[in-house]
């Protein structure tokens, strides 16, 4: 069943927002992301245009984090110091959005 732009925008929404907290808890390390993802959480959250609009941009914004050939948004990891628990990734989350911005 397909969602709707109204549902796949409070999905985008919900995600941008997890990957915020988690690259804010990262510090420093987090820095060059989260001005990015802070743009993104921005420009989903206007409510002065149709959603499937604000998923357009929103989907600019993902392809941004995206774009470069190496060191891009998926290279980012999250630490851990948990010696049983690998550094993780933000997998299913990045997953989440972009499919919900039509990725």
């Amino acid at each position: 069943m397909t969602q709707s732009p109204t549902d796949r925008l409070e999905t985008a929404r919900a995600a941008v927002a997890q990957l915020v907290t988690d690259v804010r808890g990262e510090g420093r390390r987090g820095a060059f992301w989260l001005p990015r993802l802070l743009d993104l959480e921005a420009d989903l959250a206007r409510t002065d245009r149709p959603a499937e609009d604000t998923l357009t941009v929103g989907k600019q914004h993902v392809d941004f984090l995206y774009s470069a050939p190496r060191d891009n948004f998926a290279d980012f990891y999250l630490m851990n110091d948990a010696p049983d628990d690998p550094p993780g990734r933000f997998g299913a989350t990045q997953d989440t959005l972009r499919k919900a911005v039509g990725d």
